[in-house]
């Protein structure tokens, strides 16, 4: 994976999000891992990190809406989603 900086993650974890919370994203998804790596090492890596596996996830469980296979149908015709996948080695 090419380095990817905090404000490029930060922009792509947004765009994902405004297009649909992750599915079962506060379930599935361990957020309190990214609040406990946060409180005992708050630094941009350490955000840069959590951020990047949001966006990871969002790619394996799909939004709350659509579920996985329609949000990847979604992805295949977006340039910019596609974009977003390259940058963290997600074909």
């Amino acid at each position: 994976m090419e380095r990817v900086t905090y404000e490029q993650a930060l922009e792509d974890r947004d765009y994902l999000f405004a297009i649909g919370e992750a599915n079962d994203y506060t379930g599935g998804y361990d957020s309190q891992k990214d609040l406990e790596h946060l409180l005992h090492n708050p630094t941009k890596g350490c955000a840069t990190r959590c951020l990047i596996s949001q966006i990871q996830y969002w790619f394996e469980a799909g939004t709350q809406n659509l579920r996985r296979e329609k949000t990847m149908e979604l992805v295949d015709q977006s340039a910019i989603l596609m974009d977003i996948k390259r940058r963290y080695n997600l074909d």
